[in-house]
Formats: structure tokens, C-alpha cells, sequence
């Protein structure tokens, strides 16, 4: 097993515990994190973190959307495709 800083530079990526948690995250979350990680590793940080930010703030009032909701908390706008 070879440790570094992200799960997608192991090379064990994707592990078996990994895979479920992932499998968890996509049955309630509908999130992957083995996506994300894949992601992260095709996009680069930078690019990867740009694209989380918008993801995860409300098209309607700018605040911080929680990945377990699918309202957001201080507008009230139901956010499609989550959850």
C-alpha cells in the first residue's frame, strides 16, 4: 500500500472500504466520492475546487448548501438532483 495525500494516488484506488462508503454516499447522498475523487484527479485541485464552490452554494441566494440536504436552509429554494 502506497500513502500520499489523496485516495486516487493509492495504489490500491478504489479500496474495498472506500467502495462502501461510496456505495452509502450514493444511495443517500446521491454523491459519489470515488466520482469526486476520479474527478479530482482528471480536473486537477484548482479546477476541481471551482467547480465544488458553485456546486455547493444556492443558485438562489448564494448560501452554503449542506451535501445532506436538498433545501437550502436560508432561501428555501428545493435543489434538483440531490438527495
Amino acid at each position: 500500500m502506497t500513502r500520499s495525500g489523496f485516495c486516487h494516488e493509492c495504489d490500491q484506488f478504489p479500496c474495498a472500504r472506500l467502495k462502501q462508503l461510496d456505495k452509502r454516499y450514493r444511495n443517500k447522498y446521491h454523491s459519489s466520492l470515488v466520482g469526486n475523487l476520479r474527478d479530482l484527479k482528471t480536473m486537477g485541485p484548482e479546477a476541481y475546487m471551482e467547480r465544488e464552490d458553485i456546486r455547493c452554494h444556492c443558485a438562489g441566494c448564494g448560501a452554503v448548501i449542506c451535501i445532506h440536504s436538498n433545501v437550502c436552509q436560508q432561501c428555501g429554494l428545493v435543489l434538483p438532483g440531490r438527495i
